[in-house]
């Protein structure tokens, strides 16, 4: 049997090699947890810089913290850059206020911002885009992963849809003033010009006047030819080439045709030898435009 110091003198030496065999656990595990953290922000931040859309990471007092590829190239200008600025100085001043009240809010809410923002890029380059705002809490702090896209080419679009329908719309509008003033014109050739003669086809004995029916005939014609005469000139165009017609009363150049109807000069160019070859007007000098508003 040992003697009790021996006995003694093992047991702490068991108990501290077992504290030492934990705490290398714990560390080994520490090391390795680490190596993935590490590993998992380097994964993060590949996706971070790669993604399509630009990402920038904004802090409470509206400062730049981070930012990625897609958001130097959209702005043009280099990561060193951005970090020096806040959100602020990315947008136009009148703007601001506005921004940083959204931020605020969001913030204060805790939930996701979507809206359109105007850009502010190299140069004084403006950009419009979309813009999406999510909240993050990292080590206890608070910040803004904000994300957007460029829809300036979008913006672009709509604003020539918009120009293209209020130019269709004026069209239209032309077009049913030019209805009304030929109702009006038929109605009061009608009562001036046709039922005068239209009275007199019969004599007192109920014989027909050949020479009112000469005259109704001629009346007749005659009304075709003044108030009737648009009609008659359009029956026998397209409904493209009437459209056509319209641009070109309005005094729209071929140039602003082709833009306004999406179509190239020379389709239109095209139109408007179809337009005089059916108006029969194609081997003369008379002016389109003349012509159409004389009708």
């Amino acid at each position: 049997m040992l003697p009790l110091s021996i006995e003694l003198g093992w047991g702490l030496t068991i108990g501290t090699l077992t504290l030492v065999i934990l705490a290398v656990a714990i560390i080994a595990n520490m090391l390795v947890s680490g190596r993935k953290v590490k590993a998992s922000e380097k994964k993060f931040k590949l996706l971070f810089n790669k993604v399509f859309d630009s990402l920038i990471v904004i802090d409470k007092e509206d400062r730049i913290i981070d930012v990625n590829e897609s958001t130097c190239n959209l702005l043009g200008y280099s990561k060193k850059e951005l970090l020096k600025s806040s959100i602020e100085d990315l947008v136009p001043i009148e703007e601001r206020s506005e921004l940083k009240a959204e931020l605020h809010k969001t913030i204060k809410s805790g939930l996701d911002y979507f809206g359109e923002i105007r850009l502010l890029g190299k140069n004084n380059k403006v950009i419009d885009a979309e813009m999406g705002g999510v909240i993050l809490e990292i080590s206890g702090k608070t910040f803004i992963l904000g994300s957007f896209r460029d829809i300036t080419r979008r913006k672009q679009t709509e604003n020539e849809l918009i120009k293209k329908n209020a130019a269709l719309n004026e069209i239209l509008a032309h077009i049913e003033e030019e209805k009304v003033k030929i109702k009006k014109q038929v109605a009061q050739t009608i009562d001036k010009v046709l039922m005068p003669s239209v009275n007199k086809l019969f004599d007192g004995n109920g014989s027909l006047s050949k020479y009112y029916c000469d005259q109704l005939k001629k009346n007749l014609q005659e009304l075709s030819n003044s108030t009737g005469g648009i009609l008659h000139a359009y029956s026998k165009l397209s409904p493209r080439e009437v459209e056509i017609c319209n641009l070109i009363k309005n005094g729209e150049t071929s140039k602003e045709i082709a833009n306004i109807l999406n179509i190239s000069i020379v389709t239109v160019n095209k139109h408007r030898e179809r337009i005089r070859k059916k108006l029969v007007i194609s081997n003369k000098h008379i002016n389109l435009v003349s012509y159409l508003n004389n009708k």
